[in-house]
């Protein structure tokens, strides 16, 4: 008992030594060696392994046993091992794999991509058993690798072939029947397999013709990779409608089958819109059945059109048709046989709305942007607001502007010359659209829908941009003679609060500020590049050994100087504090 102990022990060691080299991961849970093949003279032996490791467990607790007799056969009987059966890849060749296993080599990544099929043993085998009688060698077993190549990458190069690179070298050139390939989700039969070049895992496969067709690709169930900014990895087929639908009275979303080429899916003479009675559409001028816009959108298969008329309400009465437009691999719609759609407008009843608006104050231009094409009627009732939505005073309108617009009418852009908004401080306006006046609408769009029928329209912030300098003091000087303090800017300026400009003599450090009885500085009404200040007090200067002009900087709204645009002249926080340069041009007197 004690020795049969010792040799259930030993059994356990060499069993579990063995699972460790056999029972291989491939990269893959159902991936794992199940059998290997022996080959002894002409004759080819395939044993399982599950069989051969429950023989092989009795054989060494009692080498008599019945039960261990197969594993005696395979190892006294079958010759020599020359492969072994992966489930996922097929037949490996069992020397190299072994090899791989005891140099330390990362045995998983090498089966799954280095090691070769072993197909010399590919055909009938004989698969022993064991049965009260003895060995029995009647038993068959088909040996294929068909279908267990791995695909590492594929490509469609043209219509009829696709190449493909295999995980290893093969001994010899597969079979068609080794590849699997699917088109569109269609079977397809490949007819030859032929090497590529000098290539030893790169081989082109030839399949029937794909011309007409687009989709995706599989070989081996690895995806074949896809077209330059394409879905596809095959494309033979002209783009086509998938879907059209109309977003507004003049506006049309059309959806192509496939991503498309920018430049001719926005070229205009591409596209006719029309009633699907074939007549122009309403309001389209001179019968003109051409788009006044059409942009690709970001997903490269839509399209929004803009029609110069208005779309007829009702079920499929109205038509786009298309054609020269191509797809990324450059099929095109034929002029002969454009692609042809009906849709449907419901009659329109929504309001035009204001979606953006700003305004810059450098060239003092307003611009609206409508949710749709319109008619401006009055520009009087369109008003400028403040921050609160309250209104100026005097208030500010569009009246008497005549706007610019673009777009199909959709942007309208007003220049406005009112001094105090360029000096409105960024995000301080809105703009509304006044409630109808006695029937008159200020805005309609192409259906004589009113911008602000039952009252005023909700006002839009503006969002004000421009100029956002500040000017900078580039000279001081003051002439005794006549009395005037001169101050030059680098652009238009203008004084606003004169007590928070300061002369004093460094001397002293007495002085005086502007805001004096009689001294207001002009630049108050006027701004200018230079400011001319006079007044009495001025007249301290003559005796000040060393004069200088200090700005104050802004304390909280206060702002001592400031350009056009309210920008202040200390914007960065700090005083500025030049010294005045004094000149007397007091004439020389006559001999």
């Amino acid at each position: 008992m004690g020795n049969k102990k010792k040799r259930l022990k030993k059994t356990a060691a060499v069993l579990s030594a063995a699972a460790a080299f056999w029972t291989l991961s491939m990269g893959s849970a159902s991936a794992y060696i199940d059998a290997y093949i022996t080959k002894n003279g002409d004759k080819i032996y395939y044993y399982s392994l599950s069989d051969l490791l429950t023989s092989y467990k009795y054989y060494l607790a009692d080498e008599t046993s019945n039960d261990g007799k197969l594993w005696e056969y395979f190892t006294k009987s079958s010759g020599s091992i020359v492969a072994v059966h992966d489930s996922y890849r097929g037949y490996l060749d069992y020397t190299k794999t072994k090899s791989a296993y005891t140099t330390s080599m990362d045995l998983d990544y090498y089966t799954e991509h280095q090691a070769p099929l072993y197909e010399s043993v590919l055909g009938t085998a004989i698969k022993p058993s064991w049965t009260s009688s003895g060995i029995r060698e009647d038993g068959t077993i088909t040996l294929s690798n068909s279908g267990n190549l791995i695909v590492t990458s594929a490509t469609v190069k043209s219509a009829t072939t696709v190449d493909v690179e295999l995980s290893d070298t093969p001994s010899q050139t597969p079979s068609a029947s080794s590849f699997n390939v699917i088109a569109g989700g269609q079977t397809v039969t490949v007819s030859s397999v032929a090497k590529v070049g000098t290539e030893t895992r790169k081989y082109t496969l030839t399949i029937p013709t794909l011309t007409g067709k687009e989709g995706l690709l599989t070989v081996n169930g690895r995806t074949a990779s896809l077209m330059t900014n394409s879905d596809f990895s095959y494309d033979y087929k002209a783009p086509s409608i998938y879907t059209a639908e109309a977003l507004s009275a003049s506006q049309v979303k059309v959806t192509f089958t496939e991503k498309v080429d920018k430049t001719t899916a926005e070229t205009l003479a591409n596209y006719t819109l029309q009633k699907a009675s074939g007549d122009a559409l309403d309001g389209a001028p001179s019968g003109t059945k051409t788009p006044s816009s059409a942009v690709l959108q970001s997903d490269g298969k839509t399209v929004l059109l803009t029609a110069l008329g208005t779309f007829v309400a009702g079920t499929n009465a109205n038509k786009v048709i298309i054609s020269n437009v191509k797809d990324t691999s450059s099929n095109v719609i034929a002029s002969s046989s454009p692609a042809e759609r009906t849709f449907t407008t419901t009659a329109d009843t929504t309001p035009p709305q204001i979606s953006q608006a700003s305004y810059n104050k450098a060239d003092g231009k307003l611009t609206l942007t409508f949710t749709e094409p319109v008619t401006i009627n009055a520009s009087d009732m369109i008003e400028i607001l403040r921050e609160d939505g309250t209104s100026f005073s005097p208030r500010k309108t569009l009246a008497a502007v005549t706007p610019q617009s673009s777009n199909n009418n959709t942007v309208f852009t007003f220049t406005l010359s009112d001094t105090e908004l360029k000096s409105t401080e960024t995000g301080t306006l809105r703009v509304k659209i006044s409630k109808d006046v006695s029937g008159l609408a200020a805005v309609t769009d192409l259906n004589q829908n009113s911008a602000a029928k039952t009252g005023d329209s909700t006002p839009v912030s503006v969002t004000v941009t421009g100029d956002t300098s500040y000017p900078t003091l580039t000279q001081a000087g003051f002439d005794k003679y006549t009395g005037i303090l001169t101050l030059t800017f680098d652009r238009t300026s203008q004084i606003i609060n004169p007590a928070m400009v300061t002369i004093a003599d460094a001397n002293t450090a007495s002085g005086f500020n502007l805001w004096v009885a009689g001294m207001l500085p002009n630049s108050i009404a006027n701004p200018n590049v230079t400011l001319t200040i006079t007044g009495q007090p001025l007249l301290d200067l003559k005796n000040m050994a060393q004069p200088y002009i200090l700005i104050q900087k802004d304390n909280g709204s206060q702002k001592a100087i400031v350009n056009v645009f309210g920008n202040s002249a200390t914007k960065d926080g700090n005083d500025i504090k030049v010294n005045l340069t004094v000149v007397d041009t007091t004439p020389s007197s006559t001999p």
